[in-house]
């Protein structure tokens, strides 16, 4: 874990140093959503903070908090948990405003501490468990459709079949292209419904926003 904590707070540093804030913002997770924190992340939390915190400490380059917790999170991220990165400010003892960083896994605090005495100014979560929802329903999805296809009673219920058999370029009977367009008529109502809620969802975190 030593050579990929050190190539992360290279990276990461060069991005800081280099690049708009608002193009990293955007890969280090979702604005405004926070991870729940009951998760059980005490094995992964430990070794990665101590290499982290241990690396960041000895870099040729300056590694402080933020590179410290973006290199914690991809390296738990890596290893699938989600975590929430947050950003605050504090008036420091000589009255200059402080930035901070720290982060998050599950109900422990990784690196930076737990940000007591910050007002928070960004929180960034990931949100890995959907991801991998997504992605084994697409499996299950792709394996089904190949069985589907293959059979005669079946195949018209899936989408792209269904596509072929309504715009002539299979031979279909009235009961076949019923089914055609009854399954392309799901799936039309199934995507505004997604649809519908992503834009919900959307309009909700901007006037959450608006409202922090």
């Amino acid at each position: 874990m030593i050579p990929e904590a050190l190539v992360l707070s290279g990276c990461y540093r060069f991005q800081i140093r280099y690049r708009p804030f608002a193009a990293l913002a955007e890969k280090i997770g979702v604005q405004g959503y926070e991870t729940p924190a009951e998760d059980d992340s005490s094995a992964a939390v430990l070794p990665v903070r101590a290499v982290a915190e241990a690396v960041c400490r000895h870099t040729p380059w300056e590694s402080k908090c933020l590179v410290r917790a973006l290199t914690a999170k991809k390296m738990l991220n890596r290893r699938g948990y989600a975590c929430t990165l947050y950003m605050g400010v504090a008036l420091g003892k000589d009255g200059q405003m402080e930035a901070h960083a720290w982060l998050r896994c599950g109900s422990r605090y990784v690196v930076g501490g737990n940000g007591d005495g910050f007002a928070i100014t960004g929180i960034f979560g990931d949100e890995i468990n959907q991801y991998w929802l997504a992605l084994l329903l697409a499996e299950i999805y792709s394996f089904s459709a190949l069985f589907m296809s293959m059979s005669n009673s079946l195949k018209n219920f899936y989408p792209i079949t269904a596509v072929f058999g309504v715009s002539g370029y299979y031979e279909t009977t009235v009961q076949d292209l019923t089914c055609c367009i009854i399954t392309l008529s799901l799936c039309g109502c199934l995507a505004a419904v997604l649809l519908v809620g992503l834009n919900h969802s959307q309009k909700g975190k901007m006037h959450e926003e608006k409202i922090i």
